[in-house]
């Protein structure tokens, strides 16, 4: 107990070390006499990480015996392994195939680098060099990688590939939790293989990030309001607020889809407990809107300003001059572009119907509802010139419309099995909601091939 009690101890004052040095980048002191710096974080950072590891150890003698128990549970667990796990498994593998290739970084990946590289925890805020951007957590979470394992284009692709594996297990709960096999099989299909979620998992920017938390957030709160009580589902709001300020500093996307979710959630954490529920739901709130005050503070509101990232996207952004009805007509208009990137296919039509009916018709309805807010936000902060709907700032509603192609599959092979023989129209329109999201999960695919 004593030796895993040093071994604790050790990690603690080494973790500080490190967490000091990357703050400050380094120090160098004379003490009588004698010069004492450090300027390096990556040495203190690995003890820290290993005397962890050793008291870990020390606290369970049969570690060892343990994970082999693991392994071979996890053998018998593949043996038997749906579809949708093998989709999952074979996505997981071509990205860290992929990532192990180590491609050259893109100009944009390098500036984003110079910055990570070039600047101290502490000097993370305020305007980037090279009229960069990103989230305050998801840099500082870079900075420690590079410090921990170098500046190399491996390891700066870690956390990005890390965020897209996590997307992948999070797509893969989600179809097993609240979807039929063919529904959660099409749905972590179109997680894996569509061609922009996937490129942009190994690229050098919090793209992946965005995915990730534009899935979890929503997801969450239909797990929230399922716990079995009121004091569950009370401890559960909890989690998620907390968890939506990590995705406010690690993500824009998690920024931007957990306003609406919070709404949703409070409105049925009301419906479900009553008012003092719903109450105390909005007030934890208060805590994020000032976290997310400080991230603005600290660095988002230097991106906001920039008058070279303005001018740069404001093409992707409605007409200024346009009334409602005008900003209205030219989001529609996006439409085909978003549906071929990042959406990943050409039918467009067919790719937005088929996502709105599926969203519209997935059980528990709440699921669709939360999913359906982010298209629906997206075209709200498009009208009012928030964000530009373009593309990679488009990625973090992708996760929702993907779920809404997987659900429409999901509701007709429901109707299909449910509707008798009798009511042939029933059955008819079942086939040909799973037959569109068939056609639509096919063209992602082969455009991700080709």
């Amino acid at each position: 107990m004593r030796t895993r009690r040093v071994f604790l101890g050790v990690a603690g004052l080494a973790g500080v070390w490190a967490a000091a040095i990357a703050a400050t980048g380094g120090f160098s002191v004379r003490l009588a006499g004698a010069q004492v710096s450090s300027h390096s974080a990556r040495n203190p950072a690995w003890l820290a990480l290993i005397a962890a590891a050793a008291a870990i150890y020390l606290a369970r003698p049969a570690v060892a015996a343990t994970l082999a128990a693991d392994v071979r549970a996890g053998v018998r667990t593949a043996q038997r392994a749906s579809p949708a796990a093998w989709i999952v498994a074979a996505g997981a593998l071509l990205r860290i195939w992929y990532w192990l290739l180590v491609p050259t970084l893109w100009l944009d990946e390098e500036m984003i680098a110079i910055n990570i590289r070039g600047r101290s925890l502490g000097e993370l805020t305020g305007p980037l060099w090279l009229a960069q951007s990103a989230p305050l957590g998801w840099l500082a979470t870079e900075r420690i990688v590079g410090l921990m394992l170098g500046f190399g284009e491996l390891a700066l692709r870690a956390m990005p590939v890390a965020f897209g594996l996590a997307t992948l297990t999070l797509a893969w709960w989600i179809g097993r939790r609240w979807m039929s096999a063919a529904g959660a099989a099409a749905f972590v299909f179109l997680m894996s293989f569509g061609e922009w979620v996937f490129y942009y998992s190994l690229e050098l920017k919090h793209y992946s990030a965005d995915t990730f938390f534009g899935l979890l957030l929503p997801a969450l709160v239909v797990w929230a309001l399922e716990g079995i009580d009121a004091r569950e589902r009370s401890r559960r709001v909890v989690i998620w607020w907390a968890v939506a300020v990590v995705a406010a500093w690690w993500s824009m996307g998690g920024l931007l889809v957990a306003p609406a979710c919070a709404l949703v959630l409070v409105a049925a954490c009301w419906r479900r407990d009553g008012a003092r529920a719903a109450v105390v739901a909005a007030c934890i709130g208060v805590v994020w809107i000032a976290l997310v005050a400080l991230h603005y503070f600290w660095a988002l509101r230097f991106a906001v300003g920039n008058s070279f990232l303005q001018d740069t996207w404001t093409f992707a952004m409605a007409p200024a001059s346009a009334n409602i009805a005008g900003r209205a007509i030219w989001v529609t208009r996006q439409a085909s572009t978003l549906a071929a990137k990042p959406g990943g296919t050409g039918f467009a039509l067919l790719f937005w119907v088929t996502a709105f009916c599926g969203l519209l018709l997935t059980r528990p309805r709440l699921l669709g509802v939360v999913f359906l807010t982010a298209p629906l936000v997206a075209a709200i902060l498009g009208m009012v010139r928030a964000v530009p709907l373009y593309e990679r700032f488009a990625l973090w509603m992708t996760p929702a419309l993907y779920f809404g192609v997987a659900s429409a599959l999901d509701a007709g092979v429901r109707w299909i099995r449910a509707r008798p023989a009798r009511m042939p129209a029933a059955s008819a329109a079942g086939a040909m909601l799973s037959l569109a999201a068939i056609v639509v999960c096919a063209d992602v695919g082969h455009n991700a091939y080709v």
